[in-house]
């Protein structure tokens, strides 16, 4: 993949396809009035027109940003098994860190950035999802597919005897298949982005996305705020 754009670029086996084309805003332009240098006052509708055609034009830049930064740990060989050990902590943790999130401050990760095990991490998602303040709140597996395709980040955890599982929510453009679950990008005994079904064990699996991204304000969430971390959250 070069550094370049990655317009209408095949990221997983959905074909889910970004491209992200400089565009007027629902067509709006103001027009000049005759014989004068001031420009016509856009009505109401035309200002709601905007403000939505600017919510998903915001979304389909953060659906860029989260594909990337997945595309770029699941090819990255420092993450790949090997010797009987994989690293699924360490690419939740630098999937986050990539689109933003501070992942020392929301249980992601140490103060020096080292990942914790995934089983420490489901641990510490779960414990911050139950404080109505924490940063993390748990969403079921359909809303975590939708978050993922608007470009909020959302983390799957599993706890396990031993060693646990975690992943990140995948965009996908396919119908939602509650047989399946949502599409991650899994890395783990085999690095794939494939559906839920096929990453975890029997135990349950819980999905977290930050809770000031699933219940924004009622203006509408135009940019991300990853750095909202409540002191709880560096808990553990």
């Amino acid at each position: 993949m070069s550094n370049g754009s990655i317009s209408s670029f095949n990221f997983n086996p959905v074909n889910f396809r970004v491209n992200v084309q400089p565009k007027d805003p629902a067509g709006i332009k103001p027009a000049s009035l005759a014989g004068s240098n001031q420009a016509t006052q856009p009505a109401a509708t035309d200002s709601i027109a905007l403000s939505t055609a600017a919510r998903e034009e915001q979304k389909e830049l953060e659906r860029e940003k989260l594909i990337r930064a997945q595309y770029q740990v699941m090819h990255n060989p420092a993450y790949k098994p090997r010797g009987g050990k994989t690293f699924c902590n360490m690419a939740v943790n630098s999937t986050l860190k990539k689109i933003g999130i501070p992942v020392e401050k929301v249980g992601i990760a140490n103060k020096e950035g080292q990942p914790y095990t995934a089983n420490v991490i489901a641990k510490n998602l779960a414990k911050s999802a139950k404080d109505k303040n924490g940063y993390w709140i748990e969403v079921k597996p359909k809303q975590a597919q939708e978050l993922a395709n608007d470009g909020i980040p959302v983390v799957g955890a599993q706890i396990n005897r031993g060693h646990g599982h975690v992943v990140t929510v995948s965009p996908s453009e396919a119908e939602y298949d509650s047989k399946k679950g949502p599409l991650l990008n899994n890395i783990g005994v085999e690095n794939k982005v494939t559906h839920a079904k096929n990453c975890f064990t029997t135990n349950p699996v819980h999905y977290y996305a930050p809770r000031n991204l699933v219940n924004p304000p009622e203006t509408g969430r135009i940019m991300l705020d990853f750095n909202t971390a409540p002191p709880d959250a560096t808990q553990r």
